[in-house]
């Protein structure tokens, strides 16, 4: 019986079998490449979550520091009869580093800034007074004052305009379109919204301005040169900032019968050296991801009870970060 011979494949065969393999091959190493790609993403977002997460715990870590800072200075000055200035530890910028990260807090007198919703009182009328404040503000920082009667606009609850480009009759023609607000201001920053400054105007003014859900006074133990200015327009600010050192005016007649008040009639109620208003700015920091919080706190005169009233997560505009690789001075390690 004779046994078949086998007939050896034809070169061609064997050249498409191969290229089959190959591109098997090439089909499982796409697969398996986007897949460890995707899962490198993966891990990528959630190591991100994880470090942004742990940072925000220590900015309201932070924050929840700034208010036992201040509940303590609240309970000092009520066996003392103290008052609020700049020397004071609350005021004096700390930088801490817990676990794996970093975290710089600031404290600020909210009271040491004009608050923009003192322009209108209660039932939001005008009040010429405050707009006369906030003139020799703007005066002092060479910008223009025609649009006081804009940011009144902004804020009266009606719609009927006072100043030529404001309330919805103007708004409305903008692009993108949009209402005046008609109601007190919840940050200062809507006067971007307002578009009455440029920007460069609004990095000028921001820092002297800020917007509190009532009327306040300003502490002449913590305003800047600006705003001590725009009290009184024969005030001289660098005799009240060298007078106040360095544990501030005692009381309000303090501040009203100093040398640099000599002469000059300023009312009680524009002033007061007690501060119920303050900004915490947090900068935390976990390994390689960055929270930036800024908290509005209102502190009680009567009990002392700390509410947050505002919280903001985005970077400030300029805001240079203090968190380098340096241990500072006032670091503590572990807190």
């Amino acid at each position: 019986m004779k046994t078949a011979l086998r007939q050896p494949c034809p070169a061609r065969q064997r050249g498409v079998a191969l290229i089959a393999i190959l591109l098997v091959f090439t089909l499982i190493v796409i697969l398996l490449g986007g897949a460890i790609t995707r899962a490198s993403l993966n891990i990528r977002k959630t190591t991100f979550h994880l470090q942004h997460s742990q940072a925000l715990q220590y900015a309201l870590g932070g924050e929840a520091l700034a208010r036992q800072l201040l509940y303590r200075d609240w309970e000092a000055d009520q066996k003392d009869k103290g008052v609020d200035h700049r020397n004071e530890s609350w005021h004096q910028e700390a930088l801490y580093e817990p676990d794996n990260g970093r975290m710089s807090v600031v404290i600020r007198d909210l009271e040491s800034r004009f608050n923009l919703n003192n322009l209108v009182d209660s039932d939001g009328k005008p009040e010429p007074h405050q707009a006369e404040i906030f003139n020799r503000l703007l005066q002092a920082l060479a910008l223009p004052t025609e649009h006081t009667s804009a940011i009144v606009d902004w804020l009266d609850p009606d719609t009927q305009p006072v100043a030529t480009a404001s309330e919805d009759s103007h708004y409305l023609g903008m692009q993108p379109p949009r209402r005046s607000a008609d109601a007190p201001m919840v940050d200062p920053s809507e006067l971007a919204a307002a578009g009455l400054f440029s920007a460069e105007e609004l990095d000028k003014l921001l820092p002297h301005i800020t917007a509190l859900p009532q009327a306040t006074t300003i502490n002449p133990n913590t305003a800047a040169e600006y705003v001590l200015g725009s009290l009184h327009k024969e005030l001289n600010p660098a005799q009240v900032i060298s007078a106040r050192e360095p544990d501030g005016f005692q009381s309000n007649s303090d501040f009203l019968q100093s040398d640099a008040m000599a002469g000059l009639t300023l009312t009680d109620s524009d002033i007061s050296v007690n501060s119920q208003f303050f900004q915490v700015q947090v900068i935390a920091r976990f390994q390689d991801t960055d929270v930036y919080l800024r908290s509005v706190l209102h502190r009680s005169p009567e009990s002392g009870t700390i509410t947050t009233l505002y919280r903001s997560l985005l970077k400030p505009e300029g805001l240079a970060t203090t968190l380098g690789t340096d241990s500072a001075a006032t670091s503590t390690a572990g807190n």
